[in-house]
């Protein structure tokens, strides 16, 4: 458990550094164009990266669909919850989407590896491939409806290279196109300098936010939705569907445990590409985060009892 924890130090250091750079240097730092160039560049080569890097598991498909079906449940209980809070697209992306959107790849991927080993690390990929999917789609619709008309925040949807570059890697996954070797070093090169220029931009997002002027009301809702309420509907459906579908004891805990991650650094990104109060959206990923450090003795407990 030591080790974990200091692998999450580790990573928390790359936002530690963003934080300080952008408290020394302020509006000399332009985080607009860190999104873009996060988005429209380094996403899409980890994206294609990561789905080329190991065949697809076919007997993991159906977890996968589970583990979307509770992001669609979860997601419709908190639409239907915030439209009788306020009636202000923004607020009702905020309130609605936010929550489900975890951090199953950075994070999610090493922690299942730790516990469970390789087949843990399988597990994880494929809900990470789900939660990939969700944000592109679902994340980008939420986040832009905000300042788009429904049709416009759908369209914005295919505006994402981030849903091409992944289409394009399950393509190759499935016909077994082999990427050359070398080509596969320069992907993974900048797919682990995504990983790092998200982890920063997220800490020039955190240095703007003002403690006093924290939202307690909108990071109480939001951490209620992550880490009650879309766990509990993710184990609600592994009951229910237990008797008829076969799953192993394993993937059972990698998909409860990738629905309690912290909330994923796209949440700011997105938020911040469409000007979705991504201050805010900020706050609840650092408060998540900080709530799931509280958690990790009582996820190693449960999961390795």
């Amino acid at each position: 458990m030591y080790d974990f924890y200091f692998s999450i130090f580790a990573l928390y250091g790359f936002i530690l550094g963003g934080f300080i750079l952008k408290k020394i240097f302020k509006e000399k730092i332009d985080t607009k164009s860190m999104t873009l160039t996060t988005i429209f560049f380094f996403q899409p080569i980890l994206a294609f990266w990561g789905f080329t890097k190991a065949p697809i598991q076919l007997s993991l498909i159906g977890s996968g669909g589970l583990y979307f079906l509770t992001l669609v449940l979860a997601m419709m209980l908190l639409f239907l919850a915030s439209k009788l809070i306020t009636s202000k697209p923004k607020e009702i992306a905020l309130l609605s989407f936010t929550a489900t959107s975890g951090n199953t790849g950075n994070l999610g991927i090493p922690l299942s590896g730790s516990l469970f080993g390789p087949i843990g690390i399988l597990a994880a990929t494929m809900f990470n491939f789900m939660n990939i999917i969700w944000n592109v789609t679902l994340g980008v619709f939420f986040y832009a409806r905000g300042d788009f008309s429904v049709k416009d925040s759908l369209l914005k949807i295919f505006t994402m290279p981030l849903l091409w570059a992944s289409i394009a890697a399950i393509i190759f996954n499935i016909l077994k196109i082999q990427i050359p070797e070398r080509t596969g070093e320069f992907l993974e090169l900048g797919a682990h300098a995504s990983i790092v220029v998200q982890l920063y931009l997220l800490g020039l997002f955190l240095a703007d936010i003002k403690l006093k002027k924290m939202s307690l009301l909108y990071n109480i809702w939001v951490n209620t939705g992550k880490f009650l309420i879309l766990p509990g509907l993710g184990f609600l459906i592994l009951f229910l569907v237990s008797p008829y579908i076969e799953i192993p004891k394993i993937v059972q805990s990698v998909f409860l445990l990738e629905l309690m991650v912290p909330l994923a650094v796209n949440n700011a990104n997105l938020a911040n590409l469409y000007n979705c109060k991504p201050r805010q959206v900020s706050e609840t990923i650092f408060t998540s985060s900080l709530v799931f450090l509280l958690l990790v003795p009582l996820l190693f407990w449960l999961f390795l009892k």
